[in-house]
């Protein structure tokens, strides 16, 4: 069977787009979502949406399953990585 075509092919492996079908499919499995469009235009508008807003370059770090830092990275703005000690997760 051939995979369908459409134009949010470039998001599919990004993380966002992962995040948005598990998060949309589980609405529409438990009755708080009905798509009226394909799915796969769904999350491509939202992942591209987001994307253009510069909400896809989160990045958390963890600790034996701990948050210990987040850090987003918009694409018009130099950043720097330091390292904390002592720093706990809430």
């Amino acid at each position: 069977m051939k995979k369908k075509s459409h134009p949010y092919i470039a998001f599919e492996e990004k993380a966002i787009w992962q995040a948005l079908d598990k998060a949309l499919r589980a609405l529409v499995k438990n009755g708080d979502l009905n798509e009226q469009t394909a799915h796969e235009y769904v999350v491509g508008y939202l992942a591209k949406s987001l994307t253009e807003a510069g909400f896809d370059q989160v990045s958390v770090l963890k600790t034996a399953g701990k948050i210990i830092h987040v850090v987003q990275v918009h694409e018009q703005q130099p950043f720097s990585v330091y390292k904390k000690v002592g720093v706990s997760a809430r």
